[in-house]
């Protein structure tokens, strides 16, 4: 009797353990997707930062252009009148 309720405590066990190692991939795989998703988040957010900063850039430039034009454009028309 002994030996029946051991090996149905052992099989118990058994089921457990590999109940709680697919439980366990599972999160394992979860976890991985997850940190794969932030990883691409944060290049993402890193890329937009650079890409704001650029069209900043820009548009000082154009900015300044626009600004050395309306300055030729005042000489010019100090020189005609």
């Amino acid at each position: 009797m002994t030996q029946l309720i051991k090996k149905a405590v052992s099989e118990e066990v058994e089921t457990v353990k590999k109940q709680f190692e697919g439980r366990e991939a599972e999160l394992l795989s979860e976890i991985k997707q997850k940190e794969e998703v932030i990883k691409i988040k944060d290049n993402q957010t890193q890329k937009y930062g650079l890409l704001k900063v650029e069209q900043e850039k820009e548009k000082k430039q154009w900015i300044e252009k626009y600004e050395e034009a309306n300055e030729k454009k005042g000489e010019w028309m100090k020189k005609f009148y």
